[in-house]
Protein backbone atom coordinates (compact mmCIF):
# COMPACT_ATOMS: atom_id res chain seq x y z
CA UNK A 1 0.00 0.00 0.00
CA UNK A 2 2.67 2.25 0.80
CA UNK A 3 4.52 2.16 -2.55
CA UNK A 4 1.41 2.72 -4.57
CA UNK A 5 0.93 6.10 -2.47
CA UNK A 6 4.37 6.69 -3.38
CA UNK A 7 4.34 5.97 -7.18
CA UNK A 8 1.19 7.68 -7.51
CA UNK A 9 2.18 11.18 -5.51
CA UNK A 10 5.49 11.14 -7.50
CA UNK A 11 6.53 13.89 -9.59
CA UNK A 12 8.60 11.30 -12.35
CA UNK A 13 4.93 9.42 -12.20
CA UNK A 14 2.72 12.66 -12.72
CA UNK A 15 4.59 14.15 -15.81
CA UNK A 16 4.60 11.36 -17.98
CA UNK A 17 2.22 9.26 -16.98
CA UNK A 18 -1.85 9.51 -17.59
CA UNK A 19 -3.62 12.90 -18.01
CA UNK A 20 -1.36 14.88 -15.93
CA UNK A 21 1.72 14.71 -18.56
CA UNK A 22 -0.76 15.30 -21.23
CA UNK A 23 -2.43 18.19 -19.36
CA UNK A 24 0.89 19.89 -18.80
CA UNK A 25 1.71 19.50 -22.80
CA UNK A 26 -1.96 20.81 -23.57
CA UNK A 27 -0.70 23.79 -21.25
CA UNK A 28 2.64 24.41 -22.99
CA UNK A 29 1.03 23.98 -26.51
CA UNK A 30 -1.51 26.40 -25.50
CA UNK A 31 0.72 28.81 -23.88
CA UNK A 32 3.21 28.84 -26.89
CA UNK A 33 -0.12 29.59 -29.31
CA UNK A 34 -1.11 32.86 -27.98
CA UNK A 35 2.14 33.73 -27.21
CA UNK A 36 2.99 33.50 -31.53
CA UNK A 37 -0.45 35.08 -31.77
CA UNK A 38 0.71 38.25 -29.53
CA UNK A 39 3.85 38.62 -31.18
CA UNK A 40 2.30 38.56 -34.68
CA UNK A 41 -0.74 41.08 -33.36
CA UNK A 42 2.15 43.60 -31.97
CA UNK A 43 4.25 43.00 -35.23
CA UNK A 44 1.13 43.45 -37.60
CA UNK A 45 0.13 46.63 -35.25
CA UNK A 46 3.58 48.21 -35.20
CA UNK A 47 4.74 47.83 -38.44
CA UNK A 48 2.40 49.97 -40.33
CA UNK A 49 3.03 52.42 -37.60
CA UNK A 50 6.79 52.20 -38.50
CA UNK A 51 6.15 52.34 -42.02
CA UNK A 52 3.55 55.60 -41.96
CA UNK A 53 6.15 57.47 -39.86
CA UNK A 54 8.32 56.93 -42.77
CA UNK A 55 5.80 57.59 -45.59
CA UNK A 56 5.26 60.86 -43.24
CA UNK A 57 9.01 61.98 -42.93
CA UNK A 58 9.64 61.65 -47.04
CA UNK A 59 6.17 63.52 -47.42
CA UNK A 60 7.42 66.21 -45.02
CA UNK A 61 10.65 66.70 -46.24
CA UNK A 62 9.56 67.11 -49.78
CA UNK A 63 6.58 69.78 -48.44
CA UNK A 64 9.60 71.35 -46.95
CA UNK A 65 12.03 71.40 -49.87
CA UNK A 66 8.95 73.04 -51.86
CA UNK A 67 8.66 75.46 -49.47
CA UNK A 68 12.23 77.04 -49.40
CA UNK A 69 12.22 76.59 -53.47
CA UNK A 70 9.42 79.06 -53.45
CA UNK A 71 10.92 80.99 -50.97
CA UNK A 72 14.52 81.45 -52.71
CA UNK A 73 12.68 82.81 -55.66
CA UNK A 74 10.59 85.26 -53.69
CA UNK A 75 14.17 86.20 -52.35
CA UNK A 76 14.88 86.43 -56.17
CA UNK A 77 12.33 89.28 -56.73
CA UNK A 78 12.95 91.39 -54.07
CA UNK A 79 14.00 94.99 -54.78
CA UNK A 80 16.85 96.31 -52.77
CA UNK A 81 14.46 99.11 -52.26
CA UNK A 82 10.80 99.63 -50.60
CA UNK A 83 8.24 98.77 -52.86
CA UNK A 84 4.56 97.09 -52.83
CA UNK A 85 6.37 93.87 -54.78
CA UNK A 86 9.12 93.85 -52.04
CA UNK A 87 7.00 93.77 -49.24
CA UNK A 88 4.80 90.74 -50.85
CA UNK A 89 7.78 88.48 -51.68
CA UNK A 90 8.82 89.67 -47.91
CA UNK A 91 5.49 88.64 -46.35
CA UNK A 92 5.10 85.06 -48.72
CA UNK A 93 9.26 84.36 -47.96
CA UNK A 94 7.62 84.47 -44.02
CA UNK A 95 4.90 82.24 -44.78
CA UNK A 96 7.43 79.92 -46.44
CA UNK A 97 10.00 79.31 -43.78
CA UNK A 98 7.00 79.25 -41.27
CA UNK A 99 5.79 76.28 -43.31
CA UNK A 100 9.28 74.79 -43.23
CA UNK A 101 9.47 75.56 -39.29
CA UNK A 102 5.53 74.06 -38.80
CA UNK A 103 6.86 70.38 -40.56
CA UNK A 104 10.01 70.13 -38.64
CA UNK A 105 8.09 70.81 -35.32
CA UNK A 106 5.52 68.16 -36.53
CA UNK A 107 7.85 66.10 -37.57
CA UNK A 108 9.91 66.14 -34.17
CA UNK A 109 6.30 65.63 -31.68
CA UNK A 110 5.25 62.93 -33.59
CA UNK A 111 8.14 60.94 -34.37
CA UNK A 112 9.56 61.57 -30.82
CA UNK A 113 12.98 62.24 -32.09
CA UNK A 114 15.88 64.70 -32.71
CA UNK A 115 14.61 67.90 -35.02
CA UNK A 116 15.48 67.18 -38.36
CA UNK A 117 16.41 71.12 -38.43
CA UNK A 118 17.96 72.84 -35.66
CA UNK A 119 15.30 75.37 -34.02
CA UNK A 120 18.15 78.37 -33.94
CA UNK A 121 18.18 77.71 -38.14
CA UNK A 122 14.53 79.50 -37.83
CA UNK A 123 14.54 81.85 -34.78
CA UNK A 124 17.95 83.39 -36.75
CA UNK A 125 15.94 83.43 -40.21
CA UNK A 126 12.78 84.90 -38.70
CA UNK A 127 15.53 87.95 -36.85
CA UNK A 128 16.41 88.59 -40.37
CA UNK A 129 13.27 88.71 -41.86
CA UNK A 130 11.54 91.23 -39.00
CA UNK A 131 15.10 93.19 -39.76
CA UNK A 132 14.69 93.51 -43.12
CA UNK A 133 10.81 94.31 -42.52
CA UNK A 134 12.14 97.30 -40.49
CA UNK A 135 14.70 98.46 -42.67
CA UNK A 136 11.99 98.06 -45.55
CA UNK A 137 9.36 100.35 -43.35
CA UNK A 138 11.94 103.40 -42.78
CA UNK A 139 13.00 103.45 -46.28
CA UNK A 140 16.33 102.81 -45.40
CA UNK A 141 18.67 100.35 -47.99
CA UNK A 142 18.21 96.99 -48.04
CA UNK A 143 21.06 95.57 -49.97
CA UNK A 144 22.85 93.87 -46.85
CA UNK A 145 19.67 91.77 -45.80
CA UNK A 146 18.86 90.75 -48.86
CA UNK A 147 22.06 89.23 -49.16
CA UNK A 148 21.97 87.50 -45.96
CA UNK A 149 18.24 86.51 -46.74
CA UNK A 150 19.71 85.07 -50.21
CA UNK A 151 22.74 83.15 -48.39
CA UNK A 152 20.56 81.67 -45.63
CA UNK A 153 17.95 80.73 -47.41
CA UNK A 154 20.42 78.56 -49.96
CA UNK A 155 21.66 77.31 -46.63
CA UNK A 156 18.48 76.05 -45.19
CA UNK A 157 17.21 74.58 -48.90
CA UNK A 158 21.18 72.44 -48.93
CA UNK A 159 20.27 71.32 -44.82
CA UNK A 160 16.70 69.93 -46.27
CA UNK A 161 18.63 68.28 -49.82
CA UNK A 162 20.71 66.74 -47.21
CA UNK A 163 17.93 64.97 -45.01
CA UNK A 164 16.61 63.27 -48.47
Amino acid sequence: MEVGFLKRYSSRNRLSVGDGGERLRRVQTVAIALLAIALAAALITLLPGASYRSDMRRYAQGRMLSECDDAVQQAARLSRTASTSSYDALARIRSEVYAIDTLNEALHDVGNEAYLIDPAVFTAMYNLLDTYNNKLITGIQTGEQQSQLTADLDSLHKLIEALQ
